[in-house]
């Protein structure tokens, strides 16, 4: 759980990082808790310390030298706003084009660090502000790709309901 909550920038990272946080809190580790903390606010932020695969395709990130898992704000390509993207999932739908193909990668990717800043928010860390609100803009983006597809959002899952309280 640690290794991919603190590694995976993708959706099998998320859920290892919700994961970890309840367990962490559970178990009341609270040097783990705040490893968790860290984990979630660089995923939201500069990204450091995520490892991006050889055969991961990084046409999604605003800056494929130096990526990020959720896009900054005023992320750009080809004339189209992607600030917001969670790139390691979107390029399972497939590589940068536009309109962009489907796909549901995205939207776990948020469910799991959603819960895990849901966690961590009733600890008193303040998650949903990190990384300009990184996981509302993430949403955000994946209700404006909606007006694409309708593939794109699922207004009942828990991420959405989660961003939506807080």
């Amino acid at each position: 759980l640690t290794a991919g909550d603190e590694t995976d920038p993708g959706n099998w990272g998320a859920y290892a990082g919700a994961s970890r946080a309840a367990a962490a809190l559970y178990l009341g580790d609270l040097v783990d808790v705040q490893r968790s903390a860290d984990a979630l606010r660089h995923y939201l932020g500069d990204g450091a310390g995520f490892a991006w695969r050889d055969d991961r395709d990084l046409s999604w990130a605003e800056d494929p030298d130096a990526p990020r898992p959720i896009n900054p704000p005023g992320s750009e390509r080809d004339g189209h706003d992607i600030s917001g993207i969670i790139v390691a999932d979107m390029r399972r739908g497939d590589a940068f084009r536009w309109p962009p193909t489907p796909t549901r990668y995205p939207r776990e990717a948020l469910v799991g660090r959603s819960i895990q800043a849901e966690l961590l928010a009733r600890a008193g860390y303040d998650a949903f502000e990190w990384g300009d609100r990184g996981l509302l803009r993430a949403a955000e983006r994946l209700l404006a790709l909606d007006a694409l597809d309708p593939d794109w959002y699922e207004p009942a899952s828990s991420a959405f309901w989660l961003i939506g309280a807080r």
